[in-house]
C-alpha cells in the first residue's frame, strides 16, 4: 500500500514523478507487447519462446522478442485437462472447453461440452451460455466443443470435436464453424468444411475472429486449404469471401522435436502492450492515468463506473492476468 499512498500524494502535488520513479523503478524491465496466446493438445516438453508447457496450459507469446509466459495454468484444473478451446473477453475474463468430463475450476464441476467462463483475478468460474446438454448426437464426444471466440458481445463462434453433432435442431460437422447469436437464439454456419477444406473434410481445432471478417484457424490434421498445406501447428487466416488462406503463425516456431497440434488461440490484434497504462483510454499514458490506475486497484468497480468505456485490464501491466501491486513498475515505465 506504501505505493499507493505515494500516488495519492503526487495527484495532490506532494511528490514528484522523479521520486516516485526513484523510489519504485526496477534497474531493467520490459515491456511485452504480445501477439496472440494458444495451447497445444501435445503434453511432453511443449517448447516455444524459451518456455516449457503442458497441454492444458495457455501461454502468451511476442513474435518481436520470441518470449513466451504461462498465461493460464493447467493446475488451475483439476483433475488436468488438455484445454480444446480458449478466449478472452472484453472484461479480461476467460472462457474456455476441456478434452474430458468432470473437471473443476474455480469451484465449478464441467464436461467437455460446457463452455466456461473464468475470472483470473477472483479465481470464480461459472457457465458461458453453453452446456453439454445443448447438443445431441450418435457418434462420440458429442457436444464436445474444439474451438471458440466471442463476439462483438453476442456471438458465440465454436466448432466441434464429433462428425456430427445436432446442435438447435441442426446437424454439423467437425469442420463447420458455426456462430451462435445469444440474443435471439439464431445458429448460422460461417464455414462449412466442404468449402474450407481441399478435400471437403477436415476438423477446425482453434479459431479466432479478425475484425476485418477473416478467421484465423488451425486444424487437427495437416490439411489443404485453398490450395495450399498447412501443418496442425499452423496458424493460418482464412478469408471466407474470397475463399484463400495465408500462414499466420509457423509451427517451426515451437523447438521442441514432439508433435506441433495447437488446439486453442486467442490473438490480440492490438498487441498486448500496446495499450496498458492508458486507464483514461486518451490513447497515450501520461499523470493523467495515475488517478484511474489507483482507482483500478482498490475500486474496481468504481474504476467500471467511472470509464465504462474503457477496459481495466489495462492496469494489468506485467500481463499476469489481474490487476495489483506487481503492475505498478510497469504503469511508471510506460508513464515515462
Amino acid at each position: 500500500m506504501h505505493f499507493l499512498s505515494m500516488m495519492k500524494n503526487r495527484m495532490t502535488g506532494l511528490l514528484t514523478v522523479p521520486a516516485l520513479v526513484a523510489a519504485l523503478l526496477p534497474a531493467s524491465s520490459t515491456v511485452r507487447a504480445d501477439d496472440l496466446v494458444l495451447s497445444k493438445s501435445d503434453n511432453i516438453n511443449n517448447m516455444l519462446g524459451g518456455l516449457t508447457f503442458g497441454d492444458g496450459d495457455i501461454v502468451s507469446y511476442c513474435s518481436d522478442t520470441n518470449m513466451a509466459s504461462i498465461l493460464f495454468a493447467e493446475t488451475n484444473i483439476a483433475p488436468s485437462a488438455d484445454i480444446d478451446a480458449f478466449t478472452i473477453l472484453d472484461n479480461g475474463n476467460y472462457v474456455l472447453s476441456v478434452l474430458f468430463n468432470g473437471r473443476t475450476l474455480g469451484g465449478l464441476t464441467f464436461d467437455d461440452g460446457d463452455l466456461v467462463e473464468y475470472n483470473p483475478t477472483t479465481g470464480v468460474a461459472s457457465i458461458f451460455f453453453l452446456t453439454e446438454a445443448d447438443f445431441t448426437g450418435a457418434t462420440a464426444n458429442v457436444g464436445d466443443i474444439n474451438a471458440v471466440d466471442f463476439v462483438a458481445d453476442r456471438f458465440i463462434v465454436f466448432s466441434l470435436t464429433a462428425a456430427s453433432t445436432t446442435f438447435r435442431g441442426v446437424d454439423y460437422s467437425d469442420g463447420d464453424l458455426i456462430q451462435y447469436s445469444i440474443s435471439d437464439d439464431i445458429v448460422t454456419v460461417l464455414v462449412n468444411e466442404a468449402t474450407l477444406c481441399d478435400d471437403g473434410d477436415c476438423d477446425i481445432d482453434a479459431v479466432h475472429v479478425l475484425s476485418n471478417g477473416n478467421y484465423v484457424m488451425s486444424t487437427f490434421f495437416d490439411e489443404m486449404i485453398s490450395g495450399q498445406l498447412f501443418l496442425n501447428g499452423d496458424l493460418f487466416e482464412y478469408n471466407p469471401t474470397t475463399d484463400t488462406a495465408t500462414l499466420y503463425f509457423s509451427e517451426s516456431n515451437f523447438t521442441d522435436a514432439n508433435g506441433h497440434n495447437i488446439d486453442a488461440v486467442h490473438v490480440f490484434e492490438t498487441p498486448m502492450g500496446d495499450n496498458l497504462g492508458d486507464m483514461n483510454c486518451s490513447g497515450a499514458v501520461d499523470l493523467n492515468d495515475v488517478a484511474p490506475f489507483v482507482q483500478a486497484l482498490l475500486d474496481p468497480a468504481g474504476y467500471n463506473a467511472a470509464f465504462p468505456d474503457c477496459d481495466i485490464t489495462r492496469a494489468d501491466t506485467d500481463e499476469s492476468g489481474g490487476n495489483d501491486g506487481a503492475d505498478i513498475a510497469g504503469f511508471i515505465e510506460r508513464l515515462l
